[in-house]
């Protein structure tokens, strides 16, 4: 996923057809301040950024927020993917008759009382959720990270790669980690 300024930089230059240095001269900067960009070194100005929207149409919300596309138009709002994805997946469950899912959708849609407190079987459907939730992310960001890609086969191709960057990486933030290693003791 393009989850810093330097990552979508690098992807406003992917999608634009140039290099480093081409893309500086257009904006008046130098290849190695482009490049410490790039790799989080440096930020930019607001005259930069000025100069960036204006000369390659690009949406500072994407580019400074990774949110919308590169362009600006909102392809796919990730948290309302997201609330869909948990649905379908809670309604997929349910309609296999699983028990704890079809409590959950009762609810939900305000036909019965929320069950206090979790139980173990509630806490492995809310595992299986989570995958799910964790699956829709990365989806919605890749999508609107690359929708506005020239080239569908460079993007189909650049999509898969930063989906295996995804799964190889060891980015786990040191609370999440935390909070499942304590979810998975708790299920022993």
């Amino acid at each position: 996923m393009l989850n810093t300024f330097g990552q979508r930089l690098a992807q406003l230059l992917t999608a634009r057809q140039m290099t480093q240095g081409e893309f500086a001269r257009a904006l008046g900067a130098s290849p190695a301040f482009i490049s410490d960009m790039i790799r989080g070194v440096k930020k930019p100005g607001a005259d930069f950024l000025s100069r960036l929207a204006v000369q390659f149409q690009v949406s500072l919300d994407w580019l400074l927020l990774g949110q919308g596309t590169l362009e600006g138009a909102s392809s796919i709002d990730g948290e309302w993917f997201r609330i869909v994805v948990l649905r379908v997946e809670l309604a997929r469950l349910a309609a296999q008759g699983h028990v704890e899912a079809l409590r959950l959708v009762d609810e939900l849609m305000g036909r019965s009382t929320p069950q206090i407190p979790v139980t173990p079987e509630r806490e492995m459907l809310l595992g299986q959720l989570a995958k799910a939730n964790e699956k829709s992310a990365l989806i919605s960001g890749l999508y609107n990270g690359f929708f506005t890609h020239p080239d569908p086969t460079m993007r189909a191709r650049e999509v898969l790669s930063a989906a295996l960057v995804h799964f190889q990486s060891n980015h786990s933030d040191p609370l999440a980690a935390m909070v499942a290693a304590h979810t998975s003791t708790n299920k022993e």
